[in-house]
Parts: C-alpha cells; structure tokens; sequence
C-alpha cells in the first residue's frame, strides 16, 4: 500500500511540476545566461519550518515526469530553476515542497503563470481519461478548483487538486493545495500533499510569506 502511494503520488505531483514550469530536466532558453544557482539561492529550508520539520528528496525526482508528454507548455524564456525536498513533520503525513524559477524578464514571468490554470485542467482530463495509468493503477475522480489563498507576488493562482488511484481492489486518494506565484521575473511554486484528508489551504499562507520574503531580483 505504501509503494502504491508512492506511485501515485509522484504522477499527481507531476502535474504541479508541469504547471509551474516543466520537470528538472534542464530546457535550452533562448540566452546563454544560466541562473540556476540564483533560483537555488531563494529556496526555503528546513530552517523555515518548526523544529522537528525534516526534509527528504522530492518524489518528483524519479526520472520522467508522465505528464510532461500530455501537458507540457512551451517553455518561457527562463533562465534558471530550483526546487526543494519535501519537508514534513516527524510522522506527519502531509508535505511541502517549493520550486524557484528565473525568467528572463517579468513578461515571461507572467506568461508562465497565466498558462497554469489550461494546464491544470489537461492534467485532469488526462488523469479522467486513463492517459496517466501506469503501474498497475487506475486513476479516476480527478478534480481540481480554483483557492482564493493569500500568496505574495505581483500576482497568484491556487488550486486543490484531487485524485483517487485504484490497484488490486486497494484504493487511495491524493490531495494536493497548489500555489503559484509570480514577483517581477521571478516565480515561486508551493505545492502541500496529503493522502488521509485534504489539506488545509490556510495551513499554506504562512509558508508563502516566508518563500516570497526570499526572493531576490537582479537585473
């Protein structure tokens, strides 16, 4: 049961992964200038978290993200990306994780951001349709719907993203609050999973604060 969380896990938090722009898989853009190092600079760490937070590696990094074949968006023209472990309390069954992205200027910034809300909707038809099943699960009952969540930045989306997974007659669901956000050419992404009940949004605002406070800019 615990694999088959895992799994399911890792494809939902694909879906997050694309819509705040792609997988880690490094992408060309169309200047030489590479940021990668000033996106990892503004990150959250555990230090950011109550005491007893821990941080593990992020379950979106298990090679190819399925859901970049069905939703990939045309990559802006970013400069740089980061992203962090996710972070949890000890025995908690719930997690956090952030992704930094550099664009190269705030127009491609905002771009971005304004295609999360076509790409959460095809991560959901896609998830409906039986494209995403893999490993021996089924994944049915996607459903997502817009949060109105206090999220710094020039400008921000949130969404609760729902799925159920079914194997062998063992079913689970996984529940996802997702933030995106974007403050001049740089865009922060929050992404909080559960597996027992839904998680609370406003649980988020406080992480938010913290991630946008960390932000830099540069010309």
């Amino acid at each position: 049961m615990k694999r088959f969380i895992g799994l399911m896990a890792v494809t939902a938090l694909g879906l997050a992964a694309v819509a705040c722009g792609g997988s880690s898989t490094p992408k060309a853009t169309p200047t030489p200038v590479d940021e990668t190092a000033f996106a990892r600079s503004m990150l959250l760490t555990v230090d950011d978290f109550p005491t007893g937070w821990t941080e593990t590696p992020s379950s979106t990094d298990n090679g190819e993200n399925p859901m970049e074949k069905e939703c990939n968006p045309k990559q802006e023209a970013r400069t740089g990306r980061a992203e962090t472990g996710d972070f949890s309390a000890t025995d908690s069954a719930s997690s956090v994780s952030e992704s930094v992205l550099v664009f190269a200027k705030p127009a491609d910034a905002m771009a971005a951001l304004d295609k999360t809300s076509g790409i959460v909707d095809c991560g959901i038809k896609a998830f409906n349709d039986g494209k995403l099943d893999s490993n021996g699960i089924a994944f049915s009952d996607a459903t997502s719907r817009k949060l109105s969540l206090d999220a710094p930045g020039d400008k921000s989306y949130a969404y609760q993203i729902d799925v159920t997974g079914t194997v062998g007659g063992e079913q689970a669901t996984v529940h996802l609050v997702v933030v995106y956000a974007v403050s001049g050419r740089v865009g922060y992404s929050l992404t909080a999973q559960t597996t027992d009940q839904s998680y609370r949004a406003a649980d988020l605002e406080d992480v938010a604060k913290k991630a946008a406070d960390k932000l830099k800019q540069k010309p």
